[in-house]
């Protein structure tokens, strides 16, 4: 009996520090298991608000200078763009440059392969080739090719590939002396395209400035060639006619 009273007057004294033990255990615990999770839920909402935020001026800004364009100049720029650099792998367009460049300069063709498969009307010399290889994001239609003619018009056909569109690259060249004045050119041709992928196109859309500007206007003074009829096919020495059996667009 003497001991509970004595337990009951300690509790009674020290009633204060007890209570105020309690207290900070139990605010401890709403702070460990209420709070501190709430926070952070209300900073995960408030970045992904944020985020979401930006995305929506980035497109508001993008249809913003969209919507800001001449229609005339984006027509323009598109088409430039596509003589340039197809966005499909344009066989006819192929033919009517290179056949365009040979016509100016007096170049006779004795075989071009454009298809897999051997080349036997034209000549026996030109070899097939890969029609398409991927190399990052462009596409490559390859052919090979042998024209004949003077030295200087030869000469005069490998400087204008780099001025005229659609855009190519020269992947081999080699020069045999034929009789009298004559020369015959074997090449390796590549047509350069890229068909158009919008999901790749990642963040602020910024066009026309000073750099874009300048290279639209070398590319407008390229030189450019009509397409090729059937007339002109059998000039050009395409050889067999499966040469399109590979699809003029993909």
């Amino acid at each position: 009996m003497a001991q509970k009273l004595k337990f009951s007057r300690w509790i009674v004294r020290h009633g204060f520090l007890v209570r105020a033990v309690l207290l900070t255990t139990v605010s401890l615990s709403l702070l460990l298991l209420v709070v501190v999770p709430a926070y952070r839920a209300s900073r995960e909402l408030s970045r992904k608000i944020a985020v979401r935020t930006k995305e929506a001026n980035e497109i508001s800004d993008k249809v913003s200078i969209l919507s800001g364009l001449d229609q005339t100049v984006l027509k323009e720029r598109v088409e430039i763009l596509d003589r340039a650099l197809p966005p499909s792998k344009d066989v006819v367009l192929y033919l009517s440059a290179i056949g365009g460049l040979s016509s100016e300069l007096g170049l006779s063709f004795n075989g071009i392969s454009l298809a897999p498969g051997e080349v036997t009307t034209a000549t026996s010399s030109a070899k097939s080739s890969k029609a398409t290889r991927e190399r990052g994001l462009l596409s490559l239609l390859e052919t090979e090719l042998k024209i004949t003619g003077s030295k200087e018009n030869i000469y005069g056909f490998l400087r204008a590939i780099e001025e005229s569109l659609p855009l190519m690259q020269i992947k081999d060249a080699n020069i045999s002396v034929g009789a009298g004045e004559s020369y015959t050119l074997g090449l390796r041709l590549a047509m350069l395209w890229a068909a158009p992928d919008p999901e790749a196109v990642k963040g602020t859309i910024t066009l026309f400035d000073d750099k874009e500007e300048a290279y639209f206007q070398d590319l407008a003074e390229f030189r450019r060639f009509a397409a090729v009829s059937e007339s002109e096919f059998a000039s050009i020495g395409l050889g067999k006619n499966d040469l399109f059996a590979v699809p003029v667009s993909d």
